[in-house]
């Protein structure tokens, strides 16, 4: 794919991220809040500072202990998706103040299993380039695209194959894949799914 339109597609995500309209997503289960404290290991990231860090990494812990004994793929809601923050830090590559996006516990408890999550399409027209999918929380209307919900609320499909089918706007798809943070390359969205394939 052009790395220009890329970039500007990022960059256009990313600027709108700094809005503060969250998606409002049901059902889900509830994520622990200890505040109790562990010191930091080498299998888990840094991710803030202080006693908040170290409750997000016992959270993670905690979490994917739990999700390790479950059957495979895991069943991912989009609410757990929704446990993040940004910190905006400069950029040197385009000079500029970028948010990042900085995960919780949820996430940071599914990065790297295989999960399965059910969203609506966003249609590749949209996206201005064929090589892109993504899945979102909402349909277009309501989705990140339009403005309408926060940059969590979409998914990059890299699809294992090429769909069978054409995949129309806002028709209600459930993927299986391994699920990827990304925090830092701006050429994709913040949550990718590798390997993906559509569950018929």
């Amino acid at each position: 794919m052009n790395k220009l339109i890329k970039l500007s597609i990022v960059i256009l995500i990313l600027h709108a991220c700094t809005d503060d309209k969250k998606p409002v997503i049901q059902d889900t289960p509830t994520i622990m809040t200890d505040t109790a404290t562990t010191p930091p290991t080498d299998s888990m990231p840094i991710i803030s500072l202080g006693k908040e860090q170290d409750s997000i990494r016992l959270r993670t812990k905690v979490l994917k202990d739990s999700l390790s004994t479950s059957d495979q793929p895991l069943e991912l809601s989009w609410k757990i998706l929704s446990d993040i923050s940004f910190e905006n830090r400069m950029n040197d590559t385009l000079e500029s103040y970028i948010d990042y996006p900085v995960f919780g516990a949820g996430p940071l408890a599914y990065d790297g299993a295989e999960i399965r999550i059910d969203g609506y399409m966003i249609p590749v027209a949209e996206t201005g380039n064929e090589e892109i999918f993504i899945l979102s929380a909402f349909p277009y209307s309501q989705c990140f695209f339009c403005g309408q919900a926060g940059l969590e609320s979409i998914l990059d499909i890299q699809l294992k194959n090429d769909p069978k089918r054409a995949l129309k706007l806002d028709e209600q798809l459930s993927f299986k894949g391994k699920l990827r943070l990304n925090d830092m390359d701006l050429d994709y969205l913040i949550y990718i799914l590798d390997d993906a394939e559509l569950i018929e």
